[in-house]
């Protein structure tokens, strides 16, 4: 019959980390011990533990052991200390039990803290005075890479709106494009939450961000959870600009327009009064507008003044800024 110590071992012996197993750790003065040792009055629950965490992640949940008596017989004064093997981190572990008597669970917990990637190992030595021989728990500890997604971020070329496309920056998160380029992608980790700011340059604004986590949004601020490789878009588009007719002419009779891309203008002069639609905004920024004016039978059409000169009226782009002009008619 085997002895009653062995007996008990057998029934609490339990799989170690298979798959958390540091790399070759060093020797021990104990090992992790023997599940029970014929001299030891100690019942583990389990001789190995396995925590794992990412780099500069949150801690992993603490893990226990369970410490009884295999005398019948409460053992009181338990103490445990830590011992880290050779060439491995420290200061990561710590064990405390949940009273210092048979039965009493003694808790395990790392912090991950600057523990670099790798696989760790501590050794935790429980004893007591009536306890018989010291036993060993074995910690493993994973400290896994941090999962990284590439996060791009770019402006928008082709608008969908009447507008010409324009420019901006996109920053946060360490990000900083523009036009010219800048910080444009980035590796993240997984989990990251940003807060990416479009800002649009002098004389454009911003139009809209195209990503899941803010469809068609054209609030300045999108936040982002990665969760993956992904790309964010921010359109911008040049400002418009106005243009303001004015007719005139004693007693004439005629008619200024505009044609595509700035439809609207058809500013009438009517026996020498203005009447009609004389103003308008050229949505499309980068793009000129053109003015024609036509006399009606009767009258003569003179020229242009203001910002526009002669018997033509070409207005250039102007993105934010305004065009006043004068057609002159007169009488045959």
């Amino acid at each position: 019959m085997l002895p009653r110590y062995a007996a008990a071992g057998l029934i609490l012996l339990l799989a170690a980390c298979t798959s958390e197993a540091p790399s070759a750790p060093g020797p021990v003065v104990s090992g992790p011990g023997p599940i029970v040792t014929p001299t030891s009055n100690l019942g583990f629950s389990a001789d190995t533990i396995c925590l794992q965490a990412p780099v500069g992640g949150a801690n992993p949940r603490d893990d226990d052991v369970r410490i009884t008596s295999l005398t019948g017989s409460e053992i009181p004064d338990l103490s445990a200390s830590v011992a880290y093997g050779p060439g491995q981190p420290t200061g990561w572990l710590t064990a405390s039990f949940d009273q210092t008597s048979t039965p009493s669970r003694l808790w395990l917990h790392a912090t991950t803290g600057t523990v670099p990637e790798g696989e760790w190992w501590a050794d935790v030595k429980v004893s007591a005075p009536t306890g018989g021989e010291a036993r060993t728990i074995r910690v493993h500890f994973t400290v896994k890479p941090v999962a990284t997604a590439q996060v791009a971020v770019q402006l928008g070329g082709v608008t969908t709106f009447d507008v010409s496309p324009g420019t901006g920056t996109i920053s946060g998160g360490g990000f900083g494009c523009d036009e010219s380029g800048g910080t444009c992608q980035q590796s993240i980790p997984v989990g990251t939450v940003l807060t990416l700011s479009a800002a649009p340059d002098p004389n454009n604004r911003f139009l809209y961000w195209d990503t899941p986590n803010c469809p068609f949004s054209n609030a300045p601020d999108c936040v982002i959870t990665v969760t993956g490789n992904m790309t964010v878009t921010a359109y911008f588009g040049l400002l418009g600009y106005a243009v303001n007719v004015t007719v005139v002419g004693a007693g004439a009779d005629g008619v200024v327009n505009s044609f595509e891309p700035l439809t609207g203008i058809a500013c009438q002069l009517v026996a020498g009064a203005q009447s009609g639609t004389c103003s308008g905004t050229q949505l499309y920024g980068a793009r000129s507008t053109n003015l024609y004016a036509q006399a009606f039978s009767g009258s003569v059409f003179v020229g242009w003044s203001g910002d526009c000169t002669g018997t033509s009226c070409a207005l250039a782009p102007l993105p934010g800024g305004s065009y006043s002009v004068t057609a002159t008619f007169a009488k045959e």
